[in-house]
């Protein structure tokens, strides 16, 4: 019985200390709250103080400024806020607020303290920001601690791929009217002085993520389809949406009535976006949207609808009717006049060359059968050579006065082959003017040669 009445108590005895325990470790109720942050080379505080339910309340503040665990600075004031210049930037600094009351009794009690720290060594954070599609905002670089920055660049990347789409030199971006194509990562590069006289140039980079929620976004461009009635139609849907799209999808005609009514499975996958020039891959949804027997209602232009839980997105597309192709071909030529022309151009330059080339080949052609029909008419070569030898060598020649006596028979043979001759010298003219000798240089019928070196010939 002894044993069990000592182990009784010892048990009691525990569940007391435990109970003591947990009753000391309670929170205890909050008294204020403070803040602190160091803009450039300056620290600043903010605090709120609660009002004592005893009717008591702060009427004057006790601020106590340690660096490094060391007092430098204590001073009072009835404000809410202070601030210290010259900080340096391999220091930590700690503040003490304490409260004097004043209460309805007319004393004056210390209330509890307010006690927080902070680092001065400049250092990168990165921030996560959520807002929503439509809002405005101002971006600052996230990098703590006591520093005089001399540059700012930014990089917004977006995508996948973290493509860079634009670029900045602010020491802030202020964003109106975002949409998804603003969302992604602004990384910043803070080139700076060390603050506290050691005048060190550094660079830290950071960065603020920036994630968007709205309504959904289809971001395919405006679709454009033929089709007969009765005919089914198969449209594909890719579209950006934070929080997911509901499966119901509405299309309107032209007169806003509800023409059809689908509920689809949108599946995660990669879709595209234009972004301040550039093309990048987001992660988004896409489906295949059918729409069967479809009606003269159809013809026109309709918007497809999606949603989700923060709103909706329309786009529209085109239906037209299948007998309207002579339609659809002007209207491409006249959404195409820089192609069509320039196709037209070419077409035209080339059967320029083409009809000039052939012209000259004619031309070359026919000088050429000239030329043969010229040669088959005349002597065999051989014959003609002596003919033209005969008809240049052979003339007669006059030494003045004195005319040689000649054969009265070869002058008769000369006077009857004079039209022979006359021919065949012409012939012999044609063949060299083909060659490139001038017509001129054979006809010397009335060349008379008055050659004073050869008295002698007989």
């Amino acid at each position: 019985m002894s044993v069990l009445f000592c182990l009784e108590k010892t048990l009691v005895r525990r569940v007391i200390v435990i109970l003591t325990v947990a009753y000391s470790v309670r929170p205890q109720e909050k008294d204020g709250d403070m803040s602190l942050w160091i803009n450039r080379c300056t620290l600043k505080v903010n605090w709120t103080i609660q009002t004592n339910p005893d009717g008591c309340f702060p009427s004057l503040y006790s601020v106590r400024l340690l660096k490094n665990n060391q007092e430098i600075t204590t001073s009072g004031t009835t404000l809410t806020s202070y601030s210290f210049e010259g900080t340096d930037s391999e220091s930590t600094y700690r503040v003490i607020v304490s409260p004097i009351l004043e209460c309805n009794n007319g004393s004056r009690p210390r209330g509890n303290s307010l006690d927080h720290s902070i680092s001065a060594i400049p250092r990168s954070q990165q921030t996560f920001i959520t807002k929503y599609i439509s809002d405005d905002f101002t971006l600052q670089c996230p990098l703590n601690g006591s520093y005089t920055p001399f540059s700012v660049e930014w990089e917004h990347k977006i995508g996948i791929d973290s493509t860079i789409v634009r670029k900045f030199t602010t020491p802030e971006i202020t964003l109106t009217d975002v949409s998804y194509k603003d969302s992604g990562k602004y990384v910043c590069t803070v080139g700076f002085y060390s603050c506290g006289g050691s005048g060190l140039r550094r660079k830290l980079t950071s960065s603020v993520s920036l994630n968007l929620n709205g309504p959904p976004y289809i971001t395919m461009p405006q679709q454009r389809v033929v089709a007969d009635p009765v005919d089914n139609l198969t449209l594909s849907l890719s579209l950006i949406s934070f929080p997911a799209p509901f499966s119901l999808v509405l299309v309107r005609n032209q007169k806003n009535e509800i023409i059809h009514r689908s509920s689809v499975s949108f599946a995660p996958t990669e879709v595209t976006l234009s972004a301040f020039g550039r093309v990048v891959k987001l992660y988004g949804y896409s489906c295949r949207l059918n729409m069967p027997n479809i009606t003269r209602e159809w013809f026109g232009t309709n918007s497809i609808i999606v949603f989700n839980r923060l709103g909706n997105y329309s786009r529209s597309f085109i239906v037209e009717e299948l007998s309207d192709r002579e339609n659809f071909f002007v209207r491409f030529l006249k959404d195409n006049l820089l192609l069509v022309a320039i196709v037209g151009g070419s077409i035209l330059a080339v059967s320029i060359v083409v009809i000039v080339t052939v012209i000259c080949l004619d031309i070359r052609k026919k000088r050429k059968q000239k030329c043969m029909s010229l040669d088959n008419n005349r002597l065999p070569e051989s014959a003609f050579a002596d003919n033209c030898n005969q008809h240049i060598y052979a003339r007669p020649f006059s030494f003045g006065n004195n005319r040689l006596n000649q054969d009265a028979r070869e002058l008769q043979s000369l006077k009857d082959h004079e039209k022979q001759i006359e021919l065949e010298g012409r012939q012999c003219a044609s063949m060299y003017s083909c060659a490139g000798f001038s017509l001129n240089e054979f006809q010397d019928d009335s060349i008379v040669y008055d050659n004073q070196f050869a008295p002698g010939y007989t």
